[in-house]
């Protein structure tokens, strides 16, 4: 890995969730810093100077949102991403409350499906580098299968009597359909066409 690769500093107390995040940001060209929670984790930052911050704020440890106002104090080009365990949801109101106090964005732990693609992809946006994602290696070093394609472009659209909503929309032309997922991860034409599946069509 270059010298110049960009640095994230990972503070999880689960080993899987340190695990996962070092093999996905890794695969990205990424070097990973892995830290254990403690109450003062500024000196971490001041110590290795990373270009992004994730850290768990449910460690019951320190105040998060605390925290980011003294990382926004101190360190104001730096993205802080707060995560949680996936399996717990967070409320509506303290991912909001984080946000206000300075955090980059609040998002669950990661996860060995499809999902981590967005969740990989958002977090290299806020550090500037959402063109250099590579998903296919991200894919193949978390060991995760591509998602196969539904339909490809040329499947003719179903009869205008035949009622069928959902194969109007998985038939959709690929130019009819968005470029990007919700979050503004670029998306090919396969996994367009599956966001639309079963929607109707106006």
């Amino acid at each position: 890995m270059s010298l110049s690769a960009p640095v994230a500093l990972v503070i999880q107390p689960s080993p899987l969730q340190a695990h996962l995040w070092a093999q996905a940001l890794g695969s990205q060209n990424i070097q990973v810093i892995q830290e254990f929670p403690r109450p003062e984790l500024l000196s971490y930052l001041e110590r290795h100077q990373p270009d992004v911050l994730i850290v768990d704020m449910t460690t019951g440890l320190f105040n998060p949102y605390g925290f980011c106002r003294e990382c926004r104090g101190q360190f104001p080009a730096l993205p802080v991403i707060l995560t949680y365990q996936p399996e717990q949801p967070l409320e509506a109101a303290a991912r909001r409350w984080a946000i206000y106090q300075g955090a980059a964005d609040v998002m669950p732990g990661l996860v060995k499906t499809v999902a981590i693609l967005d969740s990989i992809y958002q977090v290299m946006s806020l550090m500037g580098l959402g063109s250099r994602f590579n998903e296919q290696a991200l894919l193949q070093t978390v060991g995760i299968a591509a998602p196969p394609p539904v339909l490809d472009r040329e499947t003719p659209l179903p009869d205008a009597d035949s009622g069928g909503d959902a194969g109007v929309a998985n038939a959709l032309p690929v130019e009819a359909l968005p470029e990007q997922s919700p979050n503004g991860r670029p998306l090919s034409a396969a996994r367009t066409q599956r966001m639309f599946r079963g929607r109707p069509v106006i």
